[in-house]
């Protein structure tokens, strides 16, 4: 009897912004079972998103409301930083961070997913 590889479905990166506030970037492979809000997975992308780790509402953090297709999001040039959420300066992604992020994105093995 032969063991089933377990194959890992969750990402996590976390990084500080420019303004001091630390976020938790995390990828959902499809199929991942751990995220903190089932009804926003699509069962056929996978997705990055980003809680703020100072609120611990959920193992993450708190969700920022920045939660995305990857390859979308991958394409389309980013680079003066990423806004999570309008309505809280602390929850943008300075340009500086951002490309922390953008590389630890197109560094993982699911980037083509």
């Amino acid at each position: 009897m032969s063991a089933t590889p377990q194959v890992q479905h969750t990402f996590v990166l976390d990084v500080v912004t420019a303004l001091g506030t630390p976020i938790r970037a995390v990828v959902f492979l499809p199929g991942a079972t751990d995220r903190p809000n089932p009804a926003r997975a699509e069962p056929n992308h996978t997705h990055v998103e980003f809680y703020d780790r100072r609120y611990p509402h959920t193992v993450h953090g708190q969700f920022t409301g920045g939660g995305y297709r990857l390859r979308p999001l991958l394409d389309d040039p980013v680079r003066g930083g990423l806004n999570l959420h309008g309505g809280e300066p602390a929850w943008t992604i300075d340009a500086d961070t951002w490309r922390l992020v953008d590389t630890w994105l197109r560094s993982l093995p699911v980037v083509g997913q």
